[in-house]
């Protein structure tokens, strides 16, 4: 019988078959009892923009009904507590400043549960904790517990908000449109057992 020459037919070119034994994870797995929970985040959407008037003042709580996929767990889980929410604004106009006529974005985290009532951009900036942003000009707010035990459990049945809020606001604007858009991320433990 004649040898094959080494080349594409050869079994010395055929790839190795891997070893699936080796594909194993073989790590520690995580467990969590129920009393434990488990940690999940929740994402709503909102925008910045004017109508008719001249200026936007919107408010953001932790309430986590007001979020897209809360009905997924509030079902399933008893109770809940809120450990840190984040805020991130992308600009529609971030390219050409004279497309719209911009001014500052008084981004705000209030240590209540409502925002207060503002009206000037004075107003804004004595509140909380603020911070000064530019309408084309992408920024981030967060928050978070120091610590999970400092966060209050709720009931599933019945959410709140409770010790905290975001607040945008911003005046001074002429062109009624909307400014750009705000990505809500929610970081929620939960447990099945009421708290």
């Amino acid at each position: 019988m004649r040898r094959l020459a080494r080349g594409a037919n050869s079994r010395k070119d055929m790839p190795a078959v891997p070893n699936t034994s080796l594909l194993r994870y073989r790590g520690p797995i995580p467990q969590r009892t129920a009393e434990e929970g488990v940690v999940v985040t929740l994402r709503s959407l909102s925008t910045l923009s004017t109508g008719v008037g001249t200026s936007f003042n919107v408010t953001i709580d932790n309430n986590p009904s007001g979020y897209d996929n809360w009905s997924e767990y509030s079902t399933s889980w008893a109770s809940y507590r809120v450990l840190g929410i984040r805020a991130e604004f992308i600009p529609i106009y971030n390219v050409s400043l004279a497309t719209v006529a911009t001014a500052p974005i008084i981004s705000n985290v209030l240590h209540t549960a409502t925002a207060p009532a503002v009206t000037t951009l004075t107003d804004a900036f004595s509140f909380g904790d603020p911070g000064i942003h530019h309408t084309t000009k992408k920024f981030v707010r967060e928050w978070r517990m120091v610590s999970p035990q400092e966060a209050l459990w709720q009931p599933t049945a019945s959410p709140s908000r409770t010790s905290y809020c975001f607040n945008f606001f911003s005046s001074g604007l002429t062109t009624a449109t909307t400014y750009g858009y705000v990505y809500y991320t929610l970081l929620l433990q939960l447990a099945s057992a009421t708290k």
